[in-house]
């Protein structure tokens, strides 16, 4: 038994009364005992989805089913979108796994901590580079960003504090969680392409991979209720998205923000996979899937490791604390395995890896 990470055939988007059959059967008792709103499941292949199913609704206080087509958070499952971004800017040669900070950031150079200036931006994508670890402390910095101010104008803020101020960690000595330092990853990208890190990510992977249903922040329109809705807090209370409390700031978006129906999102896994060499190739795919430093077990944007069940693995998890979601790629299998929810409470979590399980038997 394995648990969540921490911290059609021909690739189309199903109709949706799709999943129903088996694997609906198996979802629909594990949502009940674990009191979720909804769930949703899909077992793929780099060819496309192989089943698929989604039970419950779409908040707790309605009766509108959800379907296979809907969309869902993925959290910091966007990590490993961001991470290909800067894989793709090392094919085109705009940077190197090694450019430092202080050369993938010029006009910053002179003001950075010196601690900060060698530092590879890989480092940044493994959790080796000594950023923030947690926002708690840091609020009279944070405070002084303005919301008025672009995505791109606030990322490239952000990333002025935390790099003229001391590192948390000294870089490179220890494995510490950050998704500050993804958010620094997205602001050398802004940079260096001098496009928000939306506009590429949409135009680099969701255009060419035909990922429509792709975007950012609470999918959905709060009036039409045309999409699941996130769930605050052990008493799950249903976050309209248009409640900015529903997710974390936008300006977090390269560390956490994409949503994406699973069938979409199975597009991404199966590039992850090899299926897609004319937009990502072997090379920077084995760079993105191999653990800088060995003994974290943190590639890029992926977590790597071997388990009794599945064997050999990448997987990642994410949640913004009101979704979900978790993914699992099986290499020497060529095979996907995804799940999420509209919810994150502990129990949620068990109802999850228990949907993951399921997928692993059947696959």
């Amino acid at each position: 038994m394995f648990t969540v990470a921490c911290g059609g055939d021909d690739g189309s988007t199903p109709s949706p009364d799709a999943g129903t059959g088996a694997l609906h059967a198996a979802l629909e008792p594990i949502r009940a005992a674990h009191h979720i709103p909804a769930l949703t499941a899909a077992l793929a292949s780099p060819d496309g989805v192989l089943e698929i199913a989604a039970v419950g609704t779409r908040h707790r206080d309605t009766t509108v089913p959800v379907t296979v087509d809907d969309q869902w958070h993925l959290g910091s499952c966007t990590k490993a979108m961001t991470a290909t971004l800067v894989a793709l800017a090392v094919e085109e040669g705009r940077l190197t796994w090694a450019t430092t900070l202080a050369q993938a950031l010029p006009a910053l150079a002179a003001r950075m901590d010196a601690a900060y200036r060698d530092v590879p931006i890989e480092w940044l994508l493994a959790h080796r580079a000594g950023t923030w670890t947690t926002f708690e402390g840091h609020e009279a910095a944070l405070s002084t960003l303005s919301d008025e101010a672009s995505l791109v104008e606030q990322r490239a803020a952000f990333t002025e504090i935390v790099l003229t101020t001391p590192p948390e960690l000294p870089p490179g000595t220890a494995f510490g969680y950050s998704n500050a330092g993804y958010m620094i990853a997205g602001a050398i990208l802004e940079a260096t392409y001098g496009v928000a890190w939306e506009q590429l990510l949409t135009d680099r992977l969701f255009t060419p991979l035909a990922m429509t249903s792709c975007g950012f922040g609470p999918p959905g329109t709060a009036s039409a209720l045309d999409q699941p809705w996130g769930h605050a807090g052990e008493a799950m209370t249903p976050m309209s998205p248009d409640d900015v409390n529903a997710d974390n700031p936008p300006a977090i978006g390269p560390a956490g923000t994409v949503h994406c129906a699973l069938a979409d999102w199975a597009k991404f896994g199966a590039l992850q996979l090899g299926a897609h060499p004319e937009v990502l190739s072997a090379t920077s795919l084995e760079r993105l899937h191999t653990p800088p430093f060995p003994s974290d077990g943190y590639a890029l944007g992926w977590i790597r490791g071997t388990d009794p069940l599945v064997g050999n693995y990448l997987a990642h998890d994410g949640s913004n604390t009101r979704w979900l979601a978790v993914v699992f790629l099986l290499p020497d299998e060529d095979r996907l395995l995804m799940v999420a929810a509209n919810a994150a409470t502990e129990d949620t979590s068990v109802g999850v890896n228990e949907a993951l399980i399921e997928l692993a038997q059947r696959r």
